[in-house]
């Protein structure tokens, strides 16, 4: 059976594993010897997490952009594009439900498909310079 050397997560340097332990759950004494840090999430609420499924507008948000504060907060991040386009508002959505949104968004019928068209079809007719 293979031996490796991997790094055991203590000051000890490296351990000498066979395959089967390679991939096997790591032992409660190693995940207890982990900082804190390492072990708890940092406290963010989905709702003071928020993401912009509509397409990217040049200077001003990409497509997908994570962004971090409660709602109104986000607005304030991307008042450059809801200005230019009030549909950007419509686009955004809480982490919490995003992956229903991202299959909404490119399902046509549903309101982010729409939203998602609509402000697409205007940021196009902008740039041919009509």
């Amino acid at each position: 059976m293979a031996k490796s050397k991997i790094y055991d997560g203590t000051n000890n340097g490296v351990a000498i594993v066979s395959e089967d332990t390679l991939f096997a759950e790591p032992p409660k004494e190693v995940l207890m010897n982990q900082p804190e840090s390492n072990i708890n999430a940092p406290d963010i609420q989905p709702e003071s997490v928020f993401v912009y499924l509509g397409p990217s507008i040049r200077g001003c948000v990409l497509s997908g952009a994570i962004l971090q504060g409660d709602y109104e907060d986000v607005e304030q991040q991307l008042k450059t594009a809801i200005d230019k386009y009030p549909l950007v508002r419509n686009l955004l959505v809480s982490i919490g439900s995003i992956v229903e949104d991202r299959v909404n968004v490119e399902t046509p019928g549903n309101v982010l498909y729409e939203f998602y068209s609509r402000l697409e079809k205007q940021i196009m007719t902008e740039k041919q310079g009509g």
